[in-house]
């Protein structure tokens, strides 16, 4: 405090924990605007400075001191809020206390026998009056003192009582010890200007994800938004900044999923730049730019990210994490409900043993709890425990990791071979119920011990129970150092078998069909586990077969969900595991090329992905022969881009031979077959020829037609097609009664306001405009424009 600031006089002290800063900062803001004088602080005094003495001087000179009551932990203060009240109240020449509730029980202890303010449930204008009324017979005389205060926006700050919106993927812990320096460090660092990132860095297991997850809870109420972040991948943080646009608030009324993921996050960063309040968290991030380059500039919000990595930009304020001190290690293993007869003493000879690193001091003290061995037995296993290989700060979670995984062996054998087949997936929840529906897929020493699905159960709560594997949603997890270590553990040949049997077992889950929606949220789980299933693999040269076949289809599925970004990776991965493969004519060996030739094709770019769609046609003739359906559409893929690459005769060579098969070995009347046709349509009018190309259009319709119906998309779109030539022809009624007719079709089959819908609204404005018809022309035009630019909203 200044000096200046301990002579002035106020009318109103406002106090409160950093966790309720935004209920702070509305009190203050709506003292000061009704003509009272106001000293806002935030319990953040400097560690070293005398409390008390800086209290007194704003004290003695407040007529009444508006403490903040919530149910956030008050030890997340630097002084716990009844110890400094206390000492507060025994500095003379205070006026009232005023405690205000905003949340959390009635108000106890010190502030027990007090008159209080009652908030919760309010809505502002009632909050507003009824702070007012409390304050009823203070004067405002004192404003025009020329009091110092701590300085209040400009901008009115929202009234913090309703909830964020708030995407945390993880609860809070009550067994939370031992970090309330690094807490209000975390807060100290948001509060720079101008903003910028902050990371927590440390080594693994260190506690950075959990401080996260504290801090967001504890602090939520500061924010309109709390949202979290995969931060594995630049996809992965892609895809759940996107969510902001379909689940959060930028998703507007329509909540759509319509648009491709690179959209999504545009929508979600054009947010974040128009609004302030948000704090993202982007957990075990691996480098800071894959996140700068997805945020907008300047940051209006506060960014948390968690890292292992040392190398942090310009950009970024680290908060390193060290391990527990001493105190803190204790706390933390007396929070662990351990069997009673463990000693002050013991506590310290574990933490002397395993150090404070976190989770080695839970995973100790879950087998304690779970064997019921003594501290002695304990500790003489970890003295026996081997780990040379690993020195620094994660030695004492090798040896923890260890120990338990030598006990386990021992006493659970399927529970072990169940936590080694998940430390060969990705850090992501395996849905449960997957690995016994799919056993048969499984070594056969772990599929006889699941044979009963009572022994699944049996074993993962024996997992559990010892903290070597944790529930997530509908799905379990394994701490990524712990799977690290017990992969890091393990013999060459026990890696190569439990790498095979992961990626068998993937390769089992994800024989689904994935065009069914309700499927989805499955299948979305599953990829992250496929993709680190298959890398493992590679590694270790096993299971390449369904390696290729696990990233080939995880890209084709995200490609046709919009997700490009995550996809082309996985395909040129898969393209380069299928060259491994020494049997390249099996079937399916076609797919890796063929579907990284299609998102390049998407992605413009085309002579690329004509080299991979020769390969793949190439494979297909080999393994299916030149009359499968499946060499057809390899042949029409490539035949796309030869047309794209302006190579029109080679593309019309390549689509009747697709004409031809289709004919032959599906009929005439396959939808498959009226797709060829219209593909030769559309080459057909690029290269002049209307005739033909209306020919081909006119045969397919009548395919549409009676194979799907009148009322199908697919008869919409060759609708369409036919009302260009004739627009091109001259023909604008033949054109309009073609274009009215598709706009039907898919208002009723997709909706209005969809892409597509637009676009013909938007094609029959020019025929209007043609025929003179400029009023409904330009109906046409602004509601076509309006679903184009926003659709589905």
């Amino acid at each position: 405090m200044t000096s200046q600031g301990q002579a002035a006089r106020f009318d109103c002290f406002v106090s409160y924990t950093l966790a309720d800063r935004a209920w702070g900062e509305w009190l203050a803001w709506q003292l000061r605007e009704a003509g009272y004088t106001v000293f806002l602080d935030p319990w953040d005094i400097t560690p070293g400075v005398d409390l008390i003495d800086s209290f007194r001087g704003v004290t003695e000179a407040a007529d009444v001191v508006l403490v903040v009551l919530s149910d956030v932990d008050p030890e997340l203060a630097v002084f716990s809020r009844a110890e400094l009240s206390a000492r507060a109240l025994r500095v003379g020449g205070l006026g009232a206390i005023l405690p205000v509730r905003v949340s959390g029980d009635n108000p106890s202890g010190i502030f027990a026998g007090l008159r209080y303010l009652d908030l919760v449930g309010l809505d502002e204008a009632n909050a507003r009056d009824a702070l007012l009324d409390a304050l009823y017979g203070i004067e405002a005389a004192h404003s025009t003192r020329g009091a110092a205060r701590v300085s209040i926006d400009d901008e009115a700050p929202a009234y913090p009582s309703h909830a964020p919106s708030f995407s945390v993927p993880l609860a809070p812990s009550s067994r939370f010890v031992g970090r309330d320096d690094d807490m209000l460090r975390l807060d100290r660092a948001l509060a720079t200007r101008p903003r910028r990132m902050v990371a927590l860095s440390g080594v693994g297991g260190i506690g950075k994800t959990r401080l996260a997850v504290e801090y967001a809870y504890s602090r939520r109420w500061n924010y309109e938004v709390v949202w979290w972040l995969r931060g594995e991948s630049q996809a992965s943080l892609m895809e759940d900044l996107g969510k902001l646009a379909t689940e959060g608030p930028a998703a507007g009324p329509s909540r759509t999923q319509s648009s491709t993921l690179e959209q999504r996050a545009k929508r979600a960063r054009a947010w974040l730049a128009a609004n302030r309040g948000w704090l993202l968290i982007a957990d075990d991030l691996k480098d800071p730019r894959t996140l700068t380059d997805l945020l907008p500039e300047p940051i209006e919000g506060d960014v948390i990210i968690t890292t292992r990595t040392q190398s942090l930009t310009g950009g970024v304020t680290a908060v390193d994490l060290e391990p527990l001190n001493h105190e803190g290690a204790a706390k933390l293993l007396e929070s662990e409900a351990l069997p009673s007869g463990i000693s002050r003493a013991d506590f310290e000879r574990l933490t002397a043993h395993l150090g404070g690193h976190p989770l080695s001091l839970k995973l100790a003290a879950a087998q304690l709890t779970h064997t019921r061995m003594s501290v002695d037995s304990f500790i003489f296993q970890l003295e026996k425990a081997d780990a040379d290989a690993v020195s620094g700060a994660e030695r004492s979670l090798e040896l923890a990791v260890g120990n338990s995984l030598r006990m386990l062996k021992q006493e659970v054998p399927v529970a072990h071979a169940l936590l080694m087949l998940c430390s060969f997936l990705d850090a992501s929840p395996l849905p449960t119920g997957l690995v016994v529906e799919n056993r048969r897929s499984l070594p056969s020493a772990l599929r006889r011990g699941l044979a009963d699905p009572s022994s699944y159960v049996a074993a993962v709560e024996h997992l559990q129970s010892v903290g070597l594997i944790t529930a997530r949603g509908n799905g379990l997890l394994v701490h990524p150092m712990v799977a690290a270590i017990a992969r890091r553990q393990l013999s060459g040949r026990d890696r190569r078998r439990w790498a095979q049997a992961s990626v068998r077992l993937m390769d089992a889950c994800l024989r689904i069909d994935a065009s069914r929606p309700k499927d989805w949220s499955l299948v979305g789980q599953l990829i992250p586990n496929a993709v680190g299933a298959s890398e493992y693999a590679s590694r270790e040269s096993v299971g390449l077969e369904e390696a290729t076949r696990l990233l080939s289809w995880a890209g084709s599925y995200l490609h046709t969900r919009g997700d490009t970004t995550r996809a082309l990776p996985l395909l040129r991965r898969a393209a380069d595991l299928a060259t491994r493969l020494s049997a390249p004519g099996n079937a399916g060996a076609e797919s890796p090329w063929g579907n990284l030739g299609v998102v390049l094709f998407a992605q413009g770019d085309y002579e690329e992905a004509r080299r991979h769609l020769v390969r793949a046609l190439h494979v297909a003739e080999e393994a299916y022969g030149p009359e499968a359906s499946e060499t057809a559409r390899r042949r029409e893929d490539l035949a796309l881009v030869l047309r794209a690459l302006g190579e029109r005769a080679a593309s019309l060579d390549q689509l009747h031979m697709v004409l031809g098969i289709r004919e032959r070995t599906m009929g005439p009347d396959d939808p498959e077959t009226g797709k060829a046709h219209v593909n030769l349509a559309a080459v057909l009018r690029e290269s002049d020829d209307s005739t033909g190309s209306m020919d081909h259009l006119r045969v397919a319709l009548g395919v549409f037609e009676r194979a799907l119906g009148p009322e199908s998309r697919e008869v919409a779109a060759v609708r369409s097609s036919m009302a260009v030539l004739l627009r091109e022809q001259g023909e604008l009624e033949g054109a309009r009664a073609n274009f009215e007719a598709a706009l039907r079709i898919y208002e009723r089959v997709l909706g209005p306001r969809h892409e597509n819908w637009g676009r013909v609204h938007q094609a029959l404005a020019e025929i209007y405009r043609e025929l003179g018809d400029l009023s409904r022309a330009e109906e046409h035009a602004v509601t076509g424009r309006n679903a184009i630019a926003d659709p589905g909203r």
